[in-house]
């Protein structure tokens, strides 16, 4: 999982063994050309970037994998759609073929009690339930849980985590 583009192309360029790259920070549409290695984006937070990687993708006629990244928490400084948003934009999302919607992501507040990390992660699974209700069939994966809250993520069930402090340390 990387963060960023930019530094993970260096990186790919640098590793020769089979490696399935997921893209788990925030993606800029003007680098969206950029993110053609990428097996996974996590981190589709509009309407307007996922038109972008849809066209981007049926331009070199193929589809990329994409989580949507919802803001359950309603924090003003994270990205992704809020449910209602979600939900309304279903049916567009759902119309486009480039993106393969894989399932949801989502951040919970940093310090958060146990109680808002639940109604978060709980969130998070209600939003995918939406999308599979609509037809989104590959909508099975819950990338949510850090470092910091990963246990209650996992009781919320979720299928992919991000563990980069725990594994590496602070970045630099």
């Amino acid at each position: 999982g990387e963060n960023r583009v930019q530094e993970a192309l260096g990186k790919m360029a640098a590793v020769k063994s089979p490696v399935r790259w997921h893209l788990i920070g925030h993606l800029q549409r003007n680098k969206v050309k950029s993110a053609d290695g990428f097996h996974l984006i996590h981190s589709i937070d509009s309407l307007r970037l996922a038109e972008t990687v849809n066209a981007h993708a049926e331009a070199r006629a193929g589809s990329q994998a994409v989580l949507l990244q919802v803001n359950i928490a309603g924090e003003e400084t994270k990205g992704g759609f809020s449910p209602d948003v979600l939900s309304a934009a279903a049916d567009r999302l759902h119309a486009m073929p480039g993106i393969d919607v894989r399932g949801v992501m989502t951040m919970a507040p940093i310090d958060a009690s146990r109680d808002v990390l639940q109604r978060t992660f709980s969130g998070c699974r209600d939003a995918r339930d939406m999308l599979q209700r609509r037809g989104f069939v590959n909508a099975r994966d819950l990338s949510m849980g850090m470092s910091g809250d990963y246990a209650t993520a996992v009781e919320e069930g979720a299928t992919m985590i991000r563990l980069g402090t725990l594994l590496f340390g602070e970045r630099s």
